[in-house]
């Protein structure tokens, strides 16, 4: 029988271009490239869509040519096979579509840490939250509410089952908007939706975004106050005053009845990727060569009734095929006989809220005159900023939508940036393009309207790519950008840029920059705060570079320090220190070794000669997820203290301070949370360890996610409970055990297990 192929004719498409890599004439090698260059070296523009018709012939437009792209020069095919789900579900239950009541009213601790965020007034979305008093708590299933002061009486109020997999939650006056993820193949979930996935035309992704809206001024009861669903994968969000801003991404790609089934990673004689008629059997779901049936790449997809077909991965088809030209010719008709409503990303918005049998009404998820074309050849997708005002939560605010992609976002108070890497791997070295067409967008808008949608207003490019959020901020109307330059070998070495970017005329346009920063070496952190600079780089040393952003025309460098090691975030600490995290290297003359975690404390007082006044290096075998999550990173100035989860073999980490809880041999696993002194005329110091090793049956299955200090008192967060303990001698005062968790419904299948420790 023939088999449904869901394919996306992206040739190596990467965010929001469509461009291609393939065996052709060089002539047309000239052309292309050519014209890449000359897209790339032009202004990147978004214009606002005219009318729905026009809508759909962009998104058409942009589809045809990526079929005639794919089929003329022989580009990549992605396929994807069939999917295992099941029905496992678990749904939030009772509530009412009713008006937030005041949460927040009993006192809580005088002084608390809050979420560690990269700019003071944005808050971000994370699986912790508090407001002094109260902790919520989002783990995969559910939402665990925990009474946190005083912490001689904390205890557990109340848990919630999550639909789907919690991701993140952002908290605002006894409103929670929780963030989870539905699987849309989940039977449950696709009955209730209205989802025909036999019939669908347009592939639209495998996951829907649930946003969840909590009042929790009783926090022994909360209630659901709304329920929607977005169709897409979600990117971030951020929160300025009442106004949450959820970033999500749509792709779309085209299904058609190929009347094959095809497999990736196949092998045959002639060394290339082979293709089976379907005449009743099936793909090898374990192919011999050790593939899988993950999502896979072939060159071409043969549609008619033949032998099997060997196609030469590095020749690309054969020209003139007629099986090619017939399947050519069938997409493109498909392509024409699609409504704009194939296209289109939608929501559902649950109609009794808390009410899992309720009824749910379906819309767009943006309308069509909220949507905006991109200057360049666009891939086909969706990036979307739908808006949630806590304080009228029931309100719908319209969402806007560019047609294009977007993968990296930064706030500032008044603004939100959505970075879009057009990056492609090799393209570069096809004849005619020039090496500067590796370039990142930037699409702004202005979040500074409460309770409204936001407002674009100006788009702009930097060279290279951009390593997380903190390679931008904003200062002054100025953008600051730090990104890296990727060649390959054979093509100059790589190469840093600070840019500066500033509206003009509705555009980002470069006011400044600096380039040439550490040839050869790629950026691992950076910070910016306010007309300074911090950026880290890697190859086999770890180059501190401070810089002076003061005149945005005439960006520089004033300083540098090179240091075992690298960096991979940099936290300030008052006007004149860093402290980072990263790791320790040796340099062994022909490699570099990888040695333990560490923690450095730089003085950039005199800020042409930074140095490094102490570091704390862990011994092999120790890991932290404030390595690569900042929201784990937990520093309280005043009291000079930080918080970063530990897990590893042999702690006491280094040999010192207190071991708060059941004490377990040397060398044996521990988990919990490190504890450290900061100072900055005595250094780094260890305070000790809070163990989580005894909360749960099997401490493998715990991780310390999270840490909160109230007062005088330190909380340590993980899946399977809390501790609290006094922060000046680390002694324990209470523990909170939290129930079993409650596995996440209607997630299709794709959860993790729960000794998985990367989820709380």
């Amino acid at each position: 029988m023939k088999s449904i192929i869901r394919i996306t004719l992206t040739l190596l498409m990467i965010g929001g271009l469509s461009l291609f890599a393939a065996s052709c004439e060089h002539h047309d090698r000239d052309k292309i490239g050519e014209s890449i260059t000359d897209q790339l070296q032009g202004a990147i523009t978004l214009s606002r869509v005219q009318s729905c018709g026009d809508l759909e012939a962009t998104i058409k437009d942009a589809a045809r040519d990526q079929v005639e792209l794919a089929f003329q020069h022989g580009g990549s095919i992605y396929y994807y096979p069939a999917i295992e789900v099941d029905t496992n579900t678990g749904v939030p239950t009772g509530g009412s579509g009713q008006e937030p009541s005041n949460g927040g009213e009993d006192k809580g601790a005088s002084d608390f840490t809050g979420t560690n965020v990269q700019e003071q007034g944005v808050d971000e979305a994370d699986i912790v939250k508090t407001d002094g008093n109260i902790l919520y708590v989002l783990r995969y299933g559910d939402l665990v509410i925990a009474d946190g002061w005083p912490p001689e009486d904390a205890e557990l109020l109340s848990t919630t089952a999550i639909e789907g997999g919690g991701l993140e939650m952002l908290y605002n006056n006894g409103i929670l908007v929780v963030f989870s993820t539905v699987s849309p193949w989940n039977p449950e979930v696709a009955q209730r939706l209205g989802i025909d996935h036999e019939n669908e035309v347009v592939y639209r992704g495998y996951s829907l975004v649930k946003v969840t809206v909590f009042d929790v001024g009783d926090p022994e009861a909360p209630t659901v106050l709304r329920e929607q669903y977005l169709e897409g994968e979600y990117v971030s969000s951020r929160m300025v005053g009442t106004d949450v801003r959820v970033v999500l991404r749509t792709p779309a790609s085209m299904i058609y009845d190929f009347g094959y089934a095809v497999g990736g990673g196949g092998t045959s004689s002639g060394g290339g990727t082979t293709v089976e008629p379907s005449d009743g059997g099936s793909v090898d779901p374990n192919p011999a060569d050790g593939g899988s049936t993950e999502p896979g790449e072939i060159d071409v997809v043969i549609p008619v009734e033949t032998d099997t077909v060997v196609v030469d991965d590095d020749s690309g088809p054969q020209p003139k095929d007629p099986a090619l030209e017939e399947a050519k010719t069938k997409l493109l008709q498909t392509i024409d006989a699609t409504s704009l409503a194939d296209w289109l990303a939608r929501r559902w918005e649950v109609t009794i809220p808390g009410d899992n049998t309720s009824p749910v009404v379906e819309h767009q998820l943006a309308e069509c005159e909220d949507h905006y074309k991109q200057s360049l050849s666009g891939g086909i997708g969706f990036l979307t900023v739908v808006t949630v005002d806590v304080s009228q939560p029931t309100v719908h605010v319209p969402a806007v939508a560019v047609f294009g992609q977007g993968h990296l976002v930064y706030a500032s108070p008044s603004r939100l940036y959505v970075a879009n890497d057009l990056y492609m791997s090799g393209l570069f070295l096809m004849d005619g393009a020039e090496q500067d067409w590796q370039v990142t967008a930037i699409h702004g808008f202005d979040i500074t309207a409460a309770g409204e949608p936001v407002a674009y207003i100006g788009s702009g490019k930097v060279p290279g790519r951009i390593l997380n959020q903190f390679s931008m901020s904003e200062w002054q109307n100025h953008l600051r950008v730090a990104t890296t330059k990727e060649l390959w070998v054979g093509q100059a070495a790589h190469d840093n840029f600070v840019t500066v970017l500033t509206y003009n005329d509705g555009e980002l346009q470069q006011t400044g920059q600096i380039g040439g920063i550490a040839i050869g070496e790629r950026i691992y952190s950076a910070r910016f705060v306010e007309d300074k600079g911090f950026m880290v780089t890697f190859q086999q040393v770890d180059p501190l570079f401070t810089l002076d952003l003061a005149d945005p025309a005439e960006p520089k460098i004033v300083g540098e320090l090179k240091v075992p090691g690298f960096s991979t975030y940099i936290h300030p600490v008052g006007d004149t220190h860093l402290l980072t995290i990263g790791q320790e290297t040796v340099d062994h003359g022909t490699w570099v070794g990888v040695e333990g975690m560490k923690l450095e404390l730089f003085d950039v007082t005199d800020f042409a000669n930074p140095t490094s006044v102490h570091k704390y290096v862990f011994e092999q075998g120790y890991y932290s997820e404030a390595l690569y999550e900042h929201k784990a990173f937990t520093f309280h100035a005043e009291k000079g203290l930080l918080a970063i989860p530990v897990s590893g073999y042999g702690l006491p980490i280094n040999g010192g301070g207190p071991d708060v809880g059941a004490p377990e041999p040397e060398n044996e696993y521990k988990v919990g949370l490190g504890v450290f002194k900061i100072d900055v005329e005595t250094g780094i110091e260890e305070h000790g360890f809070i163990n989580h090793g005894d909360i749960g049956e099997n401490y493998y299955n715990e991780q310390v996610r999270r840490s909160v200090l109230m007062e005088d008192y330190i909380y340590s967060i993980g899946r399977l409970g809390f501790k609290v303990c006094t922060t000046e001698a680390l002694n324990e005062v209470n523990k909170v055990q939290f129930p079993a968790e409650t596995q996440g419904g209607n997630n299709g299948g794709v959860k993790p297990g729960m000794d998985d420790p990367s989820r709380l």
